[in-house]
């Protein structure tokens, strides 16, 4: 599924709440928005719920500490971690996890 919708949303948002552009001027930016569909995308973010779901994912992405894509420095911290896991692993006589894969 595309994200175009979503994409389009956010870059709306933006323009009508943190840059305070009126309807003329977000037409000038993204000429595809009709009236009618701001007054209700407006609505639906002014609204409680909107609101409500709004201060929700600002609290989840608070929360979301890191990156989820791995860079080469980040394999510093991730390689003494694995070793202990491993060292773990084999003291109880378990396989260490990921041992079928090789490091190619």
């Amino acid at each position: 599924m595309t994200k175009a919708l979503s994409n389009w949303k956010a870059r709306v948002k933006r323009l009508i709440y943190k840059k305070n552009l009126s309807y003329e001027e977000v037409v000038k930016k993204e000429p595809l928005v009709m009236e009618d569909d701001l007054k209700v995308l407006k609505a639906k973010c002014e609204s409680s719920a909107g609101k409500a779901k709004s201060l929700y994912f600002k609290d989840l992405y608070e929360m979301n500490i890191g990156t989820h894509h791995r860079s080469s420095s980040d394999y510093r911290v991730a390689i003494p971690k694995l070793e202990k896991d491993n060292a773990t692993a084999r003291d109880k006589g378990e396989t260490p996890p990921f041992s079928n894969i090789s490091e190619a």
